[in-house]
């Protein structure tokens, strides 16, 4: 859908996010190429890096099940926290 036009780069990397809790974080940072890692590492820094609530994230164009986006969401915060991301570009 990205290489179509039809998604933007951001609209991209949120659809990566949604494979989250299913796969861990790290196990998809590890398949991406390296160019896209160090993208989506950067963008999940500057989206998911702080303290703001589950509720505080919304999803445009799509319903997204509550307990299932609390649950990505504490996935990607903990990754993000656990300096595990820290043998990825900043």
């Amino acid at each position: 859908m990205y290489d179509q036009g039809v998604w933007s780069r951001g609209d991209f990397l949120y659809q990566v996010t949604l494979l989250v809790p299913e796969l861990s974080v790290q196990s998809i940072v590890d398949q991406l190429p390296a160019s896209l890692r160090e993208e989506l590492v950067s963008w999940l820094r500057e989206t998911y890096d702080n303290d703001d609530p589950a509720d505080a994230f919304v999803s445009i164009g799509r319903q997204d099940d509550p307990a299932q986006k609390q649950l990505r969401l504490e996935a990607l915060g903990a990754w993000l926290r656990t300096g595990s991301n820290d043998k990825n570009p900043r």
